[in-house]
């Protein structure tokens, strides 16, 4: 199984970071960018199938999996193999490592057999490099594999350590009628158990940023950007504009380099009246750290904009837009061309979705 095979999608609603000066911090707001694609990262693919799917063990017990990724980002479900004598009802849990509950919810609408997955009461920001503990509630006859954990599965930026481990052994669980924090250990047994987990994401401003001037008295088509820098390496995956009501017609967001190279574009479609608009890449753009670069978008006119916004430097997490050399850029024209004049420090409310590793990353 190829680990682009083990890769889903699905449109969610992506937590900005919450940022401390120069720094990450494991919150999240309640807050959310725009819906856009993003993929849905597991330790097993929809194709993965245990051997045995229904194990002679009539009695209930809590049967889990020790992960642990390389990537900041969050777990937003918990999925498991069902056997046809797994019958409910199931409830899927997040543990840390020392047996803190972080997340739970009960699986509803399952099929017969096969894969099952339920959605957390809300997502989990996982610290990289920490252990966790995904596990799931079962009257008993679960899917079991004797020995699989003798050597570490790993996809992408998750893996599941091997049972003679630093983690302490792997396949875990607990005997008892309900929920409990599995942590004893069988012959490094694969109880099928997995993650639903997306990676996180960083943007200039906030969903809650909004401008002063949505609609500024302009009639003329322009190209309008932001210069920007990432204190980490990373990938750009879309784009982001303001939109105020009159700010009609077909819209398109642009990726350069710092000497005006076109590195991406994306036409944007669906959008509403106002707000924040996102237009997803069809490649992520590899973005070196602590380089130039500008992203921008195509406008016929009355766009939002805020004199005097770049007279200092606009950060947030490892994103930053610098005063010095001027910022807020456009370029008159019909179509899509390099923006590379300034006028006034004008923030034009142009943004990036950065992604901090995509799948399959060290």
């Amino acid at each position: 199984m190829s680990n682009a095979a083990r890769v889903r999608w699905r449109v969610v609603l992506v937590g900005i970071l919450v940022l401390l000066r120069g720094s990450f911090s494991l919150a999240q707001t309640a807050q959310s960018v725009p819906p856009i694609g993003v993929p849905v990262l597991s330790l097993f693919g929809p194709a993965d199938t245990p051997a045995n799917v229904n194990w002679n063990d009539p009695r209930p017990v809590e049967v889990g999996v020790k992960f642990q990724s390389t990537a900041l980002g969050k777990v937003i479900g918990v999925r498991f193999y069902k056997g046809p004598s797994n019958t409910g009802p199931h409830v899927g849990s997040l543990w840390s490592a020392q047996g803190a509950l972080l997340g739970q919810a009960t699986f509803t609408d399952e099929t017969g057999s096969g894969w099952q997955e339920v959605d957390l009461d809300k997502p989990v920001l996982l610290a990289p490099g920490a252990v966790y503990i995904a596990s799931y509630h079962t009257n008993g006859f679960y899917a079991a594999t004797n020995g699989y954990f003798s050597s570490a599965h790993i996809n992408g930026p998750l893996s599941a350590p091997a049972n003679e481990g630093s983690a302490g052994g792997n396949g875990v669980y607990s005997y008892g009628p309900g929920n409990s924090f599995p942590s004893a250990v069988f012959y490094a047994t694969n109880y099928w158990i997995d993650i639903a987990f997306v990676l996180s994401t960083a943007s200039l401003f906030d969903p809650s940023d909004t401008p002063a001037n949505v609609t500024w008295d302009d009639p003329m088509p322009a190209e309008l950007g932001v210069r920007f820098q990432s204190s980490v390496a990373g990938f750009a995956t879309g784009v982001r504009f303001y939109k105020g009501p009159q700010n009609v017609g077909n819209h398109v967001g642009n990726l350069w380099s710092s000497d005006g190279t076109l590195l991406a574009s994306a036409n944007f479609t669906g959008e509403t009246e106002t707000g924040w608009q996102v237009a997803p890449f069809t490649n992520p753009v590899p973005i070196a750290p602590d380089t130039i670069y500008v992203v921008s978008y195509h406008t016929d006119g009355f766009y939002s904009a805020d004199p005097g916004y770049f007279t200092s430097d606009h950060s947030n997490g490892p994103l930053l837009a610098p005063a010095s050399g001027g910022n807020g850029v456009y370029a008159r024209g019909t179509t899509s061309s390099f923006p590379s004049a300034t006028f006034g420090a004008t923030n034009y409310w142009v943004d990036l979705i950065f992604t901090l590793q995509l799948p399959g990353g060290p």
